[in-house]
């Protein structure tokens, strides 16, 4: 069976568009440590998830020429990317760290024949460290949950495991193309083409970054990471006000988060771009790919009295999901119907990262923990240089580290003492535990 040609997905589409001007980002990078693994039989489970899911098997040959097609290899043919090396026995974390950070952190070129990259990193006899980087262009962070337990069956079981075909994602893209083209489709473009006109576009401008146009597109200098970690008690109270308030966490801090960017800005119409998970059409849970994309969140503080402002970010939040479409190709021809040039815009993200999210890997008879990449304080790869990137970081389930507030930017777009004052104002502004008090004398 020769290899077949897909539509790309609107997600792809906005990727593909944004090479010209951001070129490739770096990859989503996970990392375990295996004690007591069967290295033959985690070659071939790898191989057998990649024979299974369409989108690790997409490549885009004329990714600069034509953003509307994606071809597909059939399993029997797709390249498999598997890297094999030893260390000493007594090679330290640090330097495992350093060689698997080489080997993963570099972006894919667009119109490589494979998008993802195996490390298998043998210590010794019994330990190997597994290092996968995937393109952004296939995959996403529920992704990575897919993959975990497809790796998990096809290791415990064998083929038979996985025998049964997976949902395609190359189908999903037929299916998008199709509602975007409906009058649903018509309806959430005229949705957002409203917001484009009274908000000024999109992402919105974050107001905190004086930087020129060339610093903003990416001419800038390496990221650097600032954090704040919140103690207990405020980790605490933030859960329980956002359970009264019948709140996410998520509600509670982007609320204190524009709050803040209000105040450094000296704007009362505010807005940071965060990302929804996109799986929406039949079938889409199981199927491994790139869904998630980046939706705006607009708000007028002055609309809204300080004690709605939860609430406010709520609203706005579900009808930005419910009318949710990648926006940048939407907007690209938004400004081309008026005449209008694209602007690089300095722009605030803010979303919640599981850090347990790679801590799901369970093989049998073998000892697996995690091994981050990026400790704490370290940048990210793959974030671009126009977004100040602020992530609540939390630690699934009980006992766990306190969350860290954690910011990436570029220098030369964001002054350091902003993003710091930004966090420092957010913390403030979040609930706080209710002090004891103290009995009269």
């Amino acid at each position: 069976m020769s290899e077949s040609t897909v539509p790309t997905s609107l997600q792809q589409e906005s990727r593909l568009r944004s090479l010209s001007r951001y070129g490739p980002t770096g990859p989503t990078a996970a990392c375990w440590r295996l004690d007591g693994v069967h290295p033959e039989a985690l070659v071939e489970a790898l191989r057998m998830v990649v024979g299974r899911h369409d989108a690790l098997r997409m490549s885009f040959p004329r990714a600069g020429a034509d953003p509307l097609t994606a071809r597909v290899a059939p399993p029997a043919q797709a390249p498999v990317v598997i890297e094999e090396s030893e260390v000493d026995r007594d090679t330290d974390e640090g330097t495992v760290r350093a060689r698997l950070r080489a080997r993963l952190q570099d972006p894919f070129a667009p119109d490589a024949e494979a998008l993802h990259r195996f490390v298998l990193l043998h210590r010794g006899r019994d330990t190997v460290f597994l290092g996968m980087a995937v393109d952004h262009m296939v995959w996403d962070g529920l992704s990575l949950r897919r993959f975990v337990a497809d790796l998990r069956r096809g290791y415990s079981r064998g083929p038979a495991a996985l025998a049964a075909p997976a949902p395609s994602y190359g189908e999903f893209s037929r299916l998008q193309r199709r509602l975007a083209d409906s009058a649903e489709g018509r309806s959430r473009t005229a949705f957002w083409e409203e917001r484009f006109a009274g908000w000024g576009g999109y992402p919105p401008d974050s107001g905190l970054s004086t930087a020129g146009q060339e610093a903003v597109l990416g001419q800038g200098q390496e990221p650097v990471a600032v954090e704040r970690q919140l103690d207990a008690a405020a980790w605490r109270a933030l859960r329980e006000h956002a359970a009264r308030e019948r709140a996410t966490v998520f509600a509670v801090t982007a609320a204190a988060l524009l709050e803040a960017q209000g105040e450094l800005s000296g704007r009362s119409r505010v807005g940071l771009v965060t990302e929804t998970h996109g799986r929406v059409l039949p079938g889409t849970a199981a199927t491994l790919g790139l869904f998630s994309h980046g939706i705006p969140l607009f708000v007028d503080l002055d609309a809204a009295p300080p004690a709605r402002r939860i609430a406010q970010v709520g609203e706005v939040t579900m009808d930005a999901v419910e009318r949710g479409v990648p926006l940048r190709p939407l907007h690209a021809r938004w400004l081309g119907g008026r005449g209008l040039a694209e602007r690089a815009t300095a722009f605030l993200y803010f979303g919640v990262e599981d850090a347990g999210l790679f801590a799901g890997l369970d093989l049998p008879r073998t000892a697996v923990t995690p091994f981050p990449l990026y400790p704490e304080g370290a940048t990210r790869p793959g974030r671009a240089s126009d977004m100040l990137a602020v992530h609540l970081v939390v630690e699934r389930g009980e006992p766990g580290p306190e969350p860290v507030l954690h910011a990436q930017f570029d220098p030369a777009v964001f002054d350091a003492g902003t993003v710091r004052r930004l966090l420092d104002r957010t913390v403030e502004l979040l609930p706080s535990a209710p002090r004891p008090s103290t009995p009269r004398r």
